[in-house]
């Protein structure tokens, strides 16, 4: 009976409790922060400011331990007041409110307060607390922090919404090798018994999203130009390669800054501007004011970097650099117009790019990066609005996408078209200047436009950002080339179908692939190639063609100019199966036969390596010990370690690695995971990974409650890779059909992924 008795109590007495704390709310808060939740918050709290201190252990084991003096005013009458913790009540140690010991209580990753203990206007609440580990992102010699949308509150206690923005003042005391580098200038240092104590003062109101820290063994460079100094902190172990990238980085970041003052007429936002290169981090980019972090890898470049690879770096730039106007400076009331602050950082990007670089086609690479990625999406069962509802922000991450990041930029050129380009500009300042330091939402933004418009804008704002529907391809008004690939872009949509057969379509690519001048569309058609080959292809079939695929690929390898030779190398190793084309390989890796003007750099020697792993080379695992030995980096030491055993020839042993993956704890870093799960459910392992499609799918929504914004679709994505056979697709739709209760954000993400795998099930290709 006591079994029972208790849980019975327990639940009577939080009810009373409730009640009597919480007699104004018509139910207790759910778990994340919900609509309802954050418009009454809106309503109650204004002027929120946070004095934060945390404990940084010298080892990842010991946690993380802090304090909290969260001020506010609360409006007449005093009412309960909810802070987010999604830390667990063992974690809050001691609630003064205005000085007292207060009762508190913890229901759904909240911290309950009682109207009590809370005064009509100002309001001082200190919370001693242990952090949790989610967005706390750990290793042996660093860490960081990422709590982009909802996960500020598994770091400390606040309000955890966009419409709160506050100012934040952080001390930091860490081990004495250690530095960090934080929103808020760094104004005084203190060292002491074998600890560094670093304060950093506060700088403009920002939401908590944008709050951020990363502290640990870090080197730093700067560079000054004028009255602004750019600092810059990295791990990077190679003085030579660093050295090749430093001032390239420094210049875009400059011009990124002076270009985007120009056009917005509003200075720099914030007092100082400062990034972070982190070796596994989950984006490439995230632009917190004042502390940019960026993956290491997507800022410093090989030696001869191809041009679009050369492009895409300066776009990242470009894009976390507009973000201090665009989603910094002002920001969205609430994650549905989450895409309105990439948007703005992707269109501004495009514009601040083009004249960095005058020899690139920016109307080709517009095209090539938006129009595939877009209608990838737009053509499957998993397409969506640009602006999507979100009724809680613990789902915010599902709204990410090529919806997003590509469907929108081509609407918002379009919108940029209809008003005249001045227009647009002295819109988008009217906009700036309006909700400068505040939040505004997609119709606020949409009344200025309609007001510096000739033409009545809410039929167009229907259509393309509440609408869906795939984007029209004219090619009235293109240049040759862009033309050209409309034509290409058209073609593949109509294969995708089902028109023709699969084999036509092939050596149509590799006759195309063969003519093609520009480099950029020969690596789409080659994309769209590879996707054939993996996908439409059987074993056999791909046997058939392999050799003569590998002689177009190794040509272009040896034909190409430098910068583009590891594209066409890369597409080569992922394609070759004869025992010429892996041979080949190893004698690269060895040093022959050389590639004229062209180097192997340790990323790319890794990558062949893997490629020779997953074909049962008998000389990969003597390749992989090498290239093991000859990393300095304890970094990429731990990447290659992570990923490793999903290449393994034993399947017990990449069964390990997949129900390892089950443990939130074993998917960190995430771009490991997620490159150790692509490598687990290769197309020449499908025979035995098929099976756990369905084990994956249903880590989904784990996957989603636990991982950053972009893990959940790049899960699905690695889960479904190459997939085009019926017992895919069957489990698949098994498993939506089956679990009812799956998030509709969570089941469209499904269905985009799952997209080509469907279409490549229902063709049968003819001999051939």
């Amino acid at each position: 009976m006591r079994i029972v008795l208790f849980p019975v109590l327990f639940v009577l007495a939080m009810a009373l409790f409730c009640t009597s704390c919480l007699n104004n709310q018509s139910r207790l808060p759910e778990k994340g922060v919900s609509q309802e939740l954050a418009r009454q918050r809106y309503n109650q709290i204004s002027r929120p400011a946070y004095e934060l201190s945390f404990h940084i252990p010298a080892t990842k084991a010991e946690p993380v331990a802090g304090t909290a003096t969260i001020t506010f005013t609360h409006e007449d009458p005093p009412n309960d007041v909810i802070l987010d913790f999604d830390g667990g009540s063992d974690h809050i140690h001691q609630v003064k409110i205005n000085g007292e010991a207060a009762d508190y209580d913890m229901v759904n990753g909240h911290l309950l307060l009682s109207r009590s203990f809370i005064r009509q206007g100002h309001n001082r609440v200190y919370v001693e607390f242990t952090s949790g580990e989610q967005a706390m992102n750990r290793s042996e010699e660093f860490l960081y922090t990422l709590v982009v949308p909802d996960r500020a509150s598994t770091v400390f206690p606040c309000f955890d919404q966009p419409d709160l923005k506050a100012v934040f003042s952080l001390n930091l005391e860490l081990p004495e090798t250690w530095t960090a580098i934080a929103n808020g200038e760094l104004t005084l240092e203190q060292q002491q018994n074998g600890r560094r104590t670093m304060f950093f003062s506060p700088d403009q109101p920002i939401p908590t999203y944008l709050f951020a820290f990363a502290a640990g063994v870090f080197q730093t460079e700067s560079m000054t130009r004028g009255n602004r100094t750019i600092t810059l902190f990295h791990r990077e172990d190679r003085d030579d390669r660093l050295q090749t990238n430093l001032d390239d980085i420094f210049e875009l970041h400059f011009s990124a800054l002076d270009w985007l003052e120009t056009y917005t007429g509003i200075p720099y936002p914030f007092l100082k501007f400062e990034m972070a290169l982190l070796p596994g981090f989950q984006y490439s980019g995230m632009e917190h004011p004042g502390a940019i972090w960026y993956r290491d890898n997507r800022l410093i470049l090989d030696e001869e970097p191809a041009r679009t690879e050369a492009l895409s770096r300066a776009a990242l730039i470009a894009h976390e650099t507009a973000h201090m106007w665009f989603g910094n400076l002002v920001t969205m009331e609430w994650f549905d117009d989450v895409w309105l602050k990439e948007v703005f950082a992707g269109f501004m990007a495009d514009k601040i790019t083009h004249p960095q670089y005058p020899e690139i086609n920016h109307e080709l690479e517009f095209f090539l990066t938006h129009y595939p990625r877009a209608l990838a999406v737009d053509r499957s069962q998993g397409t969506h609005p640009i602006k999507q509802e979100l009724e809680n922000l613990k789902l915010a991450g599902t709204l990410y996408g090529a919806i997003i990041y590509n469907k929108a930029p081509i609407v918002f050129r379009n919108l940029e078209e209809i008003m005249g380009q001045e227009s647009f500009r002295l819109a988008v300042q009217e906009y700036l200047r309006t909700y400068a330091m505040d939040n505004a939402d997609w119709d606020d933004l949409a009344e200025i436009f309609d007001r510096h418009s000739k033409q009545d804008l809410e039929q167009w704002s229907e259509r393309w950002i509440y609408g869906t529907g795939m984007p029209e391809i004219s090619t009235e008004g293109m240049d040759e080339e862009t033309a050209r690939a409309a034509r290409y872009l058209k073609m593949h949509e109509r294969f995708l179908d089902g028109e023709g057969d699969v084999y036509t379509y092939f050596r149509e690519l590799k006759a195309q692939i063969r003519r093609e001048e520009s480099h950029r569309i020969a690596t789409y058609l080659l994309h769209n190639l590879d996707e054939v080959f993996w996908r439409f292809f059987d074993q056999d079939a791909r046997m058939r063609h392999a050799a003569a695929l590998e002689s177009l690929l190794w040509d272009r390898v040896q034909q190409s100019p430098a910068s583009e030779k590891n594209s066409y190398l890369g597409y080569y190793a992922s394609v070759v199966l004869t025992d010429s084309g892996t041979n080949r390989l190893v004698a690269l890796l060895e040093g022959s036969p050389e590639i004229p003007g062209h180097s192997l750099p340790e990323e790319r020697r890794f990558n062949l390596i893997a490629a020779l792993k997953l074909r049962d080379h008998p000389e990969a695992p003597r390749l992989l010990q090498e290239l093991k030995e000859h990393t300095a980096s304890a970094d990429r030491q731990r990447r290659i370690a992570f990923v490793q055993p999903a290449l393994s020839s034993d399947p017990s042993v990449r069964e390990a690695f997949f129900y390892g993956l089950a443990n939130p704890d074993n998917r960190r870093p995430e771009p490991w995971a997620i490159e150790g799960l692509g490598y687990f459910h290769h197309p020449l392992r499908h025979s035995h990974s098929v099976k756990f499609i369905t084990p994956g799918l249903e880590l989904l929504e784990e996957v989603q409650e636990t991982g950053d914004i972009f893990f959940p679709l790049r899960w699905l994505e690695a889960t479904f890779r190459g997939y085009g056979c019926r017992e895919s697709v069957t489990a698949t739709w098994e498993f939506l059909e089956q679990d009812t209760d799956l998030h509709p954000n969570l089941r469209l993400k499904t269905l985009q992924a799952a997209d080509l795998m469907f279409r490549a099930a229902s063709r049968s290709p003819e001999p051939g």
